[in-house]
This record gives C-alpha cells, sequence and structure tokens, in this order.
C-alpha cells in the first residue's frame, strides 16, 4: 500500500493510522463506559463490572469508568472496593464531577458503617455456649418421604436408590416372574 509513495506521503499516511487508532481507543473506551453505565442502571452488576474493567483496560485513569466501578461495587456491598475506587476518581476528578465523588464517598461511608453494626448485631455472641446461637429458633427440617412403587414401602428420600438397589435388584427378575419391571434410570 506504501509502495511507489514518496516518503511525505507515507509519514502522512502512518500519522493518520496513529490518529485513527487513538480515535478509535477513544471510541472503545467510550462505549464500553456508557454500556456499564447502562447495566448499572438496569442493576446488571456483573456485566457493568466487565465493562468497566474493559475499559479501565484502555485508559486506567478515565474517571467516569472508576466512579462507575466504584458504584458497581458499592451496590453488591463491597464497600472497602468502591472508596478504593472512590477515591481513585476523586484524585482525576474535574470541578463538575468532583461535587457527585465526594457525596458518593460519604454515602459509601455511611452505609460501611451500617452494614458494620449489622453484621455486629448478628454475630456478637454466636459461639457463645456452644454454638447454640447459631440454631436458636431454628426447627429442624424433616426428611422428605418416599413410597416405592414396586413394595409400597415408605422410606427417606435419600435411602431411594439403596433400596431399589438391594431391594428391587434386575437381576433377581428371572428368579421371580410376578416381579415388576425394573426402571431403566432412577431418578435421585
Amino acid at each position: 500500500m506504501l509502495e511507489g509513495k514518496s516518503d511525505e506521503e507515507k509519514e502522512k499516511l502512518q500519522n493518520e493510522r496513529k490518529e485513527n487508532e487513538v480515535k478509535l481507543k477513544d471510541l472503545y473506551l467510550l462505549c464500553h463506559s456508557n454500556l456499564a453505565q447502562v447495566l448499572l442502571k438496569q442493576k446488571n452488576y456483573d456485566n457493568a463490572k466487565e465493562h468497566c474493567e474493559k475499559a479501565l483496560e484502555i485508559n486506567p485513569n478515565h474517571t467516569k469508568t472508576v466512579w462507575r466501578l466504584a458504584q458497581v461495587y458499592k451496590e453488591i456491598n463491597q464497600f472497602d472496593n468502591s472508596l478504593k475506587y472512590l477515591t481513585d476518581a476523586k484524585k482525576t476528578a474535574n470541578p463538575s464531577e468532583l461535587k457527585g465523588i465526594l457525596k458518593e464517598i460519604s454515602d459509601c461511608i455511611k452505609l460501611q458503617k451500617e452494614q458494620s453494626e449489622r453484621d455486629k448485631k448478628t454475630w456478637t455472641g454466636i459461639f457463645k455456649d456452644g454454638g447454640k446461637g447459631l440454631y436458636e429458633g431454628v426447627e429442624p427440617g424433616k426428611p422428605e418421604l418416599w413410597k416405592c412403587p414396586y413394595c409400597g414401602q415408605e422410606m427417606e428420600e435419600i435411602q431411594r436408590a439403596r433400596h431399589m438397589i438391594k431391594m428391587h435388584d434386575p437381576s433377581s427378575k428371572k428368579e421371580d416372574k410376578n416381579f415388576p419391571d425394573f426402571p431403566d434410570k432412577i431418578n435421585i
């Protein structure tokens, strides 16, 4: 493509190519960042995080993307990560973004304290008295019962496979002509 071109033309084409590559990277950055914002609004946090990370691979200092990633972490209650990214975003923010970021930091610290208080109430004293606090107010579960279609015996669901193999083995069909058909598959 560059054959037969003068040195000036070659240099001009190479400069255009570099400019286009920069524009294309910026376009990818904006697409990933904006898509992350849409996914954040839709409460699709995993995909929003993924697109923020893709955008940050292109430009790790893009303030809006860093801020959006912090919002994702805040929404999934990972407040330490959120504060880390908000602090990073604050360093590169322009004045119009700074107010929103500072408010977000304040909200995140408040939510982190509330979560800490809830955790403290939940886990305080849980291992006292041999861990009885773990099961306080919890009724033990009752096992599901299953009735064998061949012999009518009732048993816990967990014993079903053993019963079918031990009591209704297909090899015993040859000996007992009145034995019902053995199923090909046993749903466990």
